[in-house]
């Protein structure tokens, strides 16, 4: 198959409307035959030289005796009456079929030289840049009208933010890594040694490997041509928690993150860049070619050390970085000129209430009055410019956005891109995983016979794991169902107009082929194109996938996908993406996914989206309500992105600030990741230091409306921060003072005893009430089992009392509410105590006194049984049980076991509560560090979550604090 020219795309995609329309006349079903087309509607579509023998012989048109279907509804007719066997009943219950529709970038439109003379770059760096994107062997040929206008906008000096918003596929790396090249020329001519220039930030490792190996063979051009001239290279680096630290001693080499050499031919064999130490200084070479890049920065150390000119990194290292007290690490992005946040969409709600702060902190730290330009690159953002400007905190005026859409309009672009969106919901009998494992296999077969390449989305590792199991290890497997669910569609008896058959799928290389023949191919070749693509896979075995997946000839063809491929990353020739079940909370998810297929020319420029619904109510929903579903095709149609900013957030950011301030001014603050606390005393002395620091910082105004709740409400969560390191403190001076006495035992007994009490109040009323039906029942009788009731009504509630004071004095460190209520109810509780009857009393009662009294008004208990439905044997073990705990030759008697609380009780109401506190913490830190004892202490997050019992709750990862609570939109 040869690359279809524009006319052929066109003519094609016309088919496609007009088989649409056709679906939508005859009731929004694929079987009637009028929904065929003839072969007059075929050539009423044809655009240009292009004819039906070319769509024909390119296998995009197929011809039944009922007329003519475009590869991709025939492809559909077969899935919506998919089954295994032709007697089962189809697997899809609900269908639809959509087409959106989007312009197609005009790449090469713009002259780069050009756009970069008229943006006011000088003539020598213009050329510079234009070698490095476009010189030698480079795929790239001048711009799109969107990425010209997007990078003159972006190095127009009044302009702080640039929201670069366009489809997948659009140029959006490319427009902003044009601008760092820029700015790492511009740092060269910086006499202070290096600093790092532009910082490029992604939200996942697997997405910065695969943005460098493209930035690499340009940057790789540009430093060949600067060192021709005589000018030191720009350096680049890779900064995350994959990043060695340093070569081991105990390894000569090790891989670069799986990225290729940029001068050896692409067919090269073994050409991984390695690191190795051949020099004593750890390096990346190619091992094929044997090239040194030396410009390349590949270690934390070496990073540190000497900050690379373009750094890319991920949010979190960032914020890291920022704390650290390591080397120059809070000081490295002093320099910053430009910041990028790739996939922007991320940076939402409680994650992007810390990245807020992580940006401003990034703003202050370089020339006072002088901040870094940001970038904000998202496919799905339904609000760029508000989104920008809250995440930024920059005024509205600097922000500027470059409508895709807009543009390409405005250029007279008329070239475009299909969507074609296929939802399906499973009968209600009948799980949605079944129908996935199905579509799978069928939609394997047409990318085999296309050449091209198919994503199975699915939000869960354990479900990939599973469904891949159980298609590779049991469906296609030769010691299990060998393949049968996909020969028996493609070798039988039914004709290719039937839609159980898939003979139309089939590649000419099988047309006529024995059963045997392709069955064989089936369990091997066939089986072995499908793989999987998760966070759990080693660096290497992803790489290899990747590019398995990328190449026109690699093995792999369709993979069962967590997010990780959902974003950046290039693949080639996806013509189709599967999505299982809706991804949790985020319908851009699906926009971003789709939007991965028909990228290229070879697809057509069309992308096949299925979406496969659950019987949930939630997502069944979305197959009967168009407007959510237009929600999973058009980002127009999304709620607005909103950023979170709550109280514990600003507090958090209050420490951070602080925890920066400390580094920069050379004090350890233990958020490195590397050296840890590991003694009291050390911890001690950190906190002193720590609270002068937090105590005189403050938020930017900005951030929180001074009249606002929130800003109450972070006040006073930032004053109990404090209290509580202060209390620590000064605790622990005095700590050999303290009582062995445990607070959290007494509340764990209190709240026991409360929940048992009232089981046996329950039993008691019980019987009071079944008594007090009894006609004429004598007083005398009632009132010990009242009295006791009363009794127990009263230890009840002064045990639950007791809990909730003991709580309040505790965490509030005041003894004085313990003293009063001692002083208070003591005394009454302790005589309610000896007020319970013994069991014997009780059972005296019972059978001495009240069974004569039964006797003598009834004749005998069975007859009260039948008269009155009450069972004496049943009042009395409810009774006598209801009291058995209060004996006191019992070892768990509650008479000896309340005394003993209350006793404790007394000891601690006479206790410092705050040194007793601080040595509960101290203990606390104390089991937090031998847990850590494989490393150099505890480090500063868990130490503070541990000491502080998560009542401030802090994050390096950004996780929401539980329970989730929804997050306020920021007051920007």
């Amino acid at each position: 198959m040869t690359t279809p020219n524009s006319e052929a795309i066109e003519s094609y995609q016309a088919i496609l409307q007009h088989e649409e329309s056709l679906y939508r006349t005859y009731g929004e079903s694929l079987s009637p035959e009028e929904t065929y087309l003839s072969e007059r509607e075929v050539t009423d579509c044809l655009a240009g030289a292009t004819s039906v023998e070319d769509l024909l012989d390119d296998d995009m048109l197929l011809e039944f005796d009922a007329g003519y279907r475009s590869t991709h509804f025939d492809l559909l007719y077969r899935l919506s009456h998919i089954r295994n066997r032709y007697e089962n009943d189809p697997l899809v219950f609900e269908s639809e079929i959509s087409i959106e529709t989007e312009k197609v970038p005009d790449f090469g439109e713009r002259e780069l030289f050009e756009v970069l003379s008229e943006a006011g770059v000088s003539s020598e760096r213009a050329e510079l840049i234009t070698h490095a994107v476009e010189g030698n062997d480079a795929e790239i040929d001048g711009l799109s009208s969107h990425q010209a206008t997007a990078i003159e906008e972006i190095l127009d000096g009044t302009n702080k933010c640039l929201t670069l918003d366009g489809p997948t596929a659009s140029g959006k790396s490319l427009t902003f890594s044009i601008p760092s090249f820029k700015h790492a020329l511009d740092s060269l001519d910086y006499q202070g040694g290096t600093q790092t220039s532009s910082l490029l930030l992604y939200p996942r490792q697997a997405l910065i490997r695969d943005q460098l190996s493209t930035l690499l063979p340009r940057l790789d051009r540009l430093n060949n041509r600067l060192e021709e001239i005589g000018h030191r290279p720009i350096s680049v680096g890779i900064d995350h928690g994959d990043t060695p630290n340093d070569l081991s001693s105990d390894k000569k080499e090790e891989s670069f993150f799986g990225i290729t050499c940029p001068r050896c031919d692409p067919g090269t064999d073994d050409n991984d860049l390695i690191i190795d130490a051949v020099t004593g200084v750890p390096q990346v070479r190619c091992p094929a070619c044997d090239e040194a890049f030396e410009y390349i920065l590949p270690t934390k150390r070496s990073i540190a050390e000497e900050p690379p000119a373009i750094l890319l990194s991920t949010v979190w290292t960032v914020y890291h970085r920022l704390r650290s007290s390591r080397g120059s690490n809070a000081t490295r992005y002093d320099d910053l000129e430009y910041v990028v946040l790739d996939e922007a969409h991320i940076y939402t709600n409680y994650v992007g209430g810390h990245v807020q702060y992580i940006l401003q902190l990034l703003k202050e730290a370089g020339t006072e009055g002088e901040t870094p330009q940001f970038v904000l690159s998202s496919a799905t953002l339904s609000n760029p410019v508000e989104f920008a400007q809250n995440l930024t905190t920059l005024d509205r005026e600097t922000v500027a956005h470059v409508d895709y859409s807009e543009v390409l309009e405005l250029a007279g672009v008329e070239d475009e891109r299909q969507l074609v969106h296929y939802y399906v919901l499973p009968p209600p009998n009948r799980s949605v995983e079944t129908l996935n494992e199905a579509v799978v296999q069928c939609l394997n077969l047409w990318c085999a016979k296309g050449n091209y390449r198919a994503l199975n989305f699915i939000d869960s590792i354990a479900e990939i794991n599973r469904q891949y199991s159980y298609i590779a290890k049991y469906i296609l497997s030769p010691n299990g169902n060998r393949g049968e669910e996909v020969v028996r569609h493609t070798h039988s008896e039914y004709s290719q107009d039937d839609p159980f058959s898939w003979e139309p799928l089939l590649s000419a290389d099988w047309d006529g082929s024995t059963r045997g023949d392709f069955q064989s191919y089936t369990m091997n070749a066939f089986a072995d194109s499908i793989g999987t693509h998760t966070s759990e896979l080693h660096d290497l075995e992803r790489n290899q996938i990747e590019d398995s997946f990328n190449a026109p000839d690699g093995g792999k063809r369709l993979l069962l996908s967590t997010s990780t491929l959902e974003m950046g990353v290039d693949l080639n020739s996806v013509a189709a993406v599967l999505q299982y079940k809706l991804p949790p909370g985020k319908n851009e998810g699906v926009i971003q996914r789709i939007g991965r297929a028909g990228r290229n020319p070879d697809t057509y420029r069309v992308g096949l989206g299925i979406i496969e619904f659950s019987s949930s109510p939630s997502s069944m929903m979305y197959m009967f309500d168009e407007d959510l579903r237009q929600e999973l095709e058009n980002v127009s149609n999304l709620s607005p992105s909103q950023i979170g900013n709550s109280a514990s957030i600003q507090v958090q950011h209050v420490l951070s600030r602080a925890l920066h301030q400390m580094a920069r001014e050379g004090h350890e603050t233990y958020a490195d990741g590397i050296d840890g606390l590991q003694s009291k005393a050390e911890l001690i002395e950190f906190l002193k230091e720590l609270v002068g620091y937090v105590d005189t910082t403050e938020l930017p105004a900005s951030f929180v409306d001074p009249e606002s709740t929130r800003r109450q409400t972070f006040e006073r969560q930032q004053e109990e921060f404090i209290s509580q390191l202060r209390t620590i403190i000064s605790g622990y001076e005095t700590t050999e003072d303290a009582s062995d006495i445990d607070p959290e035992r007494i509340l764990t007994k209190s709240q026991r005893y409360y929940d048992e009490l009232r089981q046996i109040r329950r039993k008691l009323e019980s019987v009071r009430r079944d008594l007090e039906a009894l006609p004429n029942i004598p007083g005398e009788y009632m009132e010990p089992i009242e009295g006791t009731a009363e009794s127990l009504r009263t230890i009840t509630h002064l045990v639950n009392e007791l809990e909730e004071t003991v709580r309040r004095a505790w965490y509030t460190r005041d003894p004085g509410q313990l003293q009063q209520w001692v002083a208070e109810n003591e005394e009454e509780l302790r005589e309610a105590i000896e007020q319970v009857p013994e069991r014997s009393e009780m059972h005296d009662l019972l059978f001495m006194d009240l069974m004569v009294w039964v006797s003598g008004e009834y004749g005998s208990t069975s007859e009260l049984e039948d008269k009155y439905d009450l069972y004496m044997d049943e009042i009395t073990e409810k009774l006598t049980n209801s009291v058995q705990r209060f004996e006191p030759e019992r070892e768990d008697s509650f008479k000896s076991e309340i005394e003993l609380l209350l006793d404790e009780v007394e000891e601690l109401q006479g206790q410092n509560l705050e040194v007793l506190a601080a040595t509960h913490v101290l203990t606390r830190f104390e089991q937090l560090v031998s847990e850590y004892q494989r490393a150099r202490g505890a480090h500063l997050f868990p130490v503070l979550n541990t000491i502080l019992q998560n009542s401030i709750h802090f994050t390096g990862t950004f996780d929401a604090p539980q329970p989730e609570f929804e997050m306020a939109r920021d007051t920007v």
